[in-house]
This record gives structure tokens, C-alpha cells and sequence, in this order.
């Protein structure tokens, strides 16, 4: 959760008002443009590259561009978005809630408000496809994260990147082809996380939250005078759970090696009837060692059997993807789950006129994992 004051959480629960603010930026920059906003939404989502998208309206029509020259035009315009609290004193508190690329300005009509729809940087990463390969020389010294670093920058030299997982593992006699996305996905593997774009726009390489163990930043309540917590669904999905991972390092001047690791307890383990392998192929090379590390590590983040609580409360755009919360559910329980996504609206108005849906999961404990070299 975005770092906020003591006075936040009780404007959420009685007297604040929403205020929001949108700027324009091109090449990391502000142009010293803020938009009149008169509405709009940002939509975060953990199962998508592009974790945040953005849909707003203003009433700066005349700003609809015409030419390739004018300010809004879908190039190379970037939006940062804040939005937050009013507070009685007068005074406010916003939190950044996006920052990506302009995708489309558009009017539907003489009298209709400006619309903009955009979406983070990931979009941008994957649009810029290497124009020639990218190489990594057999004997060079460099590291996985460092080439991360380099690849991203490469395309937006702005974008501060971050590595919090503490891997860095050698890289040599590697070249990547055509697919910016498909490098980044395999340098963070070996760095042992994903990446993701946070709301202020820093590319982050980290390890996914999985874990219910820290105290919840906020409590969904819906038992007291003060409570955010308006209405909730339920539900379970088994797509995204994978129960075993081949992994395979094919270097392009040095022998293959395979190693497959298999979830070998507990209700989802691999046996008959239900076997969902997933498929990881390293261009570096690899021992049977290392490539079973990172196939253990890619398995730990596959096996994701999705109990879900849709939730219906205040906004509170502070939250971020991985949050640990606690909800209240129906049945009178109040138990912990993990924010996997939520929408912030960026209307104007009292707080208790506004809702905002959180995607609340409960992640599986891994019991035991196999190895198994093919």
C-alpha cells in the first residue's frame, strides 16, 4: 500500500471528498499540462502484462488533437494520474494511481467531453520489438538483471528499474530476437520473479506476492458505523494453476539440458487425471542445477488456484496488487486474502457516493516439490 497519513483512513470512512489530477508528459517530462478531468476509471489487474489501464473524460475538448504536431497525439504522450482525499481542512492528499501511454483521444459527438484511454508502459515495451537481435557475447560478464536494466532503458531511458529480488545471475552466449517481452520475461526469471510497471511508472523486478503472513494495510469491514464494505461476491477458477514445469536451456553453442519439476502432494499435485505442465526454454547456459532452481521457482508462482472475493466498498486508491487485507464475509468471518486487482474511480464528489471493486485471492500453500530430470 502507497504510503499515506494517520488522517486517510478516517477521511475513506466519514468526511473526505475524491479529488483527482491527470498531467500530460512526453519523454519522462511534464509539459505543464493538467487536464480538466470530469471523470474516469483505472483498472489494475495481476493476471495481465499491462497491469493498469486508464479511461478518463475531460472537458478540454479543444484539445482533441488533429495533427501528428498537436499535444494529445497517441505517439509518444504519456498521462500520470493521481487521485486521493479531500480533506474537511481544505487541504489534500493524492497518491499516484497511473502513468502510461496515451493510446487513444477521441469525442463521440459536437457536445461530448474528451475521452483518453491509455495504459502503462508495459504496452510500450511490447510494441518495440527489436529491430536486430540483441546480443550477449559467449565470454562477456554480464548480468541478468543489468541487461534487464538495459533493455527497458533502451526503449524509455526515464523509467527507473528496480531489482528486489537480490538475483543476478550470469549471462553469456545469448541473443534475443524480435520479442522485447519475451526477453524481459526470461531475464526476470533468472533474476527469479516478473516484472511490472508500479503507478509512478518504475519498472520493478520482484518476486510475486504469495504469501497471507504480514498484517493487513487495510480492513474491508462491514460491522461497524464507520464500515467500507457495501456488498461481495465468490468464486473459484483452476485456470492459472500448473502442476509441473519443464525447463529447458538450449544455448546456441552448448549442449541442452531438461529438467522438469512436478507438485508431488496435496490436491493439486500432478497424477493421473490432472496433469497441467508448464513449458519454460532459457537461451543461456545453464547447469541441471541452476535450471532446476529457477524451474522450482517458476512452479511456486504457477500454482495459482484462484478463491476469489469480489468486494464492493469506499475507494481506497492507496492499495497496490499483493496488498494483504482483511474482509469481512458474509457468513460473519473476518479473514485475510491478497489484493489481485481493484478499480479506482476518478470521479469528483463525496466518498460516499463512490464505490470501488477489489479482487481479493486466497494463495495456495505449496507442500512439497519433485524433481524428475528427463
Amino acid at each position: 500500500m502507497y504510503a499515506v497519513s494517520d488522517r486517510w483512513e478516517s477521511a475513506l470512512r466519514t468526511s473526505g471528498t475524491i479529488v483527482s489530477r491527470a498531467e500530460v508528459w512526453r519523454a519522462g517530462a511534464f509539459t505543464g499540462t493538467t487536464l480538466n478531468l470530469t471523470g474516469g476509471t483505472v483498472r489494475v489487474d495481476d493476471s495481465s502484462k499491462v497491469r493498469r489501464s486508464l479511461s478518463l473524460s475531460s472537458s478540454d475538448v479543444d484539445l482533441m488533437p488533429r495533427t501528428v504536431d498537436d499535444l494529445l497525439r497517441p505517439t509518444d504522450t504519456d498521462l500520470k494520474v493521481f487521485t486521493g482525499v479531500g480533506y474537511t481542512e481544505g487541504d489534500t492528499e493524492l497518491v499516484p494511481v497511473f502513468t502510461g501511454r496515451l493510446q487513444e483521444p477521441a469525442r463521440t459527438g459536437w457536445r461530448s467531453d474528451l475521452t483518453l484511454t491509455a495504459v502503462d508502459y508495459a504496452k510500450v515495451l511490447e510494441d518495440a520489438r527489436f529491430p536486430r537481435p540483441w546480443n550477449i557475447a559467449r565470454g562477456s560478464n554480464a548480468r541478468a538483471f543489468d541487461t534487464f536494466r538495459s533493455v527497458v532503458q533502451d526503449v524509455l531511458p526515464w523509467v527507473n528499474v528496480y531489482n528486489l529480488t537480490g538475483r543476478n545471475g550470469r549471462m553469456a552466449g545469448t541473443a534475443f530476437d524480435r520479442s522485447r517481452i519475451e526477453a524481459l520475461d526470461l531475464l526476470a526469471h533468472v533474476c527469479g520473479g516478473e516484472w511490472w510497471f508500479t503507478p509512478d511508472g518504475d519498472c520493478i523486478v520482484s518476486r510475486p506476492a504469495r504469501s497471507l503472513a504480514p498484517d493487513p494495510v487495510w480492513w474491508i469491514d462491514a460491522n461497524s458505523p464507520t464500515a467500507v464494505l457495501t456488498e461481495s461476491g465468490h468464486s473459484m477458477s483452476g485456470d492459472k494453476v500448473y502442476n509441473a514445469v519443464t525447463a529447458t536451456s538450449a544455448p546456441t553453442d552448448g549442449p541442452v539440458v531438461t529438467v522438469t519439476v512436478y507438485l508431488t502432494s496435496g490436491p493439486l499435485r500432478y497424477r493421473d487425471g490432472y496433469q497441467r505442465p508448464r513449458f519454460f526454454k532459457s537461451p543461456l547456459p545453464m547447469t541441471r542445477n541452476e535450471l532446476t532452481t529457477t524451474a522450482k521457482d517458476l512452479l511456486t508462482r504457477s500454482v495459482q488456484l484462484v478463491t476469489q472475493v469480489t468486494a464492493s466498498c469506499a475507494p481506497n486508491p492507496a492499495l497496490e496488487v499483493g496488498d494483504v487485507v482483511a474482509v469481512d464475509l458474509p457468513n460473519g468471518d473476518t479473514v485475510k486474502r491478497l489484493v489481485n486487482g481493484f478499480t479506482v474511480p476518478l470521479s469528483v464528489g463525496d466518498i460516499g457516493s463512490s464505490g470501488m471493486a477489489v479482487d481479493l485471492v486466497t494463495p495456495v500453500e505449496l507442500t512439497e516439490i519433485g524433481d524428475v530430470d528427463l
